[in-house]
């Protein structure tokens, strides 16, 4: 199998996505309203099997995102490295000296993948989430 990235219109893509968890309504929007913010889709067998990108903030700072469907997470290390390859090229193309991501904080697996991926953790974000559940505040700078 091989994974290849599409720049994406993440809306389109995220409705085909099937992930564990729902995403909800509110969510969606920011990425049809969002077009300075780049995105791509890692897609295997036409089949997505993760999203992700990075919602600019400002000049040089952006915050990052990536869902992974239930098939991709069966291809954990071809995920990993495109993951990896999708962000450096978000953090040289759009000239990000800062991307920072939030993951919950009980999520062993996705705080692990974020570590691999380089980022550093900066603090805990006391009930942040929905639900009020703590989140990891990462970053990585160059």
């Amino acid at each position: 199998y091989t994974l290849s990235l599409h720049d994406a219109l993440p809306i389109f893509h995220i409705d085909k996505i099937k992930t564990p968890f729902e995403i909800g309504q509110s969510y969606k929007d920011v990425f049809i309203n969002d077009a300075s913010s780049p995105s791509y889709a890692g897609v295997v067998n036409d089949e997505v099997v993760a999203v992700g990108g990075a919602s600019v903030m400002w000049d040089g700072v952006g915050e990052a995102w990536y869902m992974v469907s239930q098939e991709g997470l069966l291809r954990p290390y071809m995920i990993a490295k495109y993951a990896g390859i999708m962000l450096d090229h978000i953090q040289e193309d759009f000239h990000l000296h800062r991307l920072q991501a939030s993951v919950r904080g009980q999520d062993k697996i996705a705080n692990r993948f974020v570590k691999w991926l380089g980022f550093k953790e900066e603090g805990v974000m006391e009930r942040y989430g929905p639900n009020k559940a703590d989140y990891i505040r990462y970053a990585r700078l160059v």
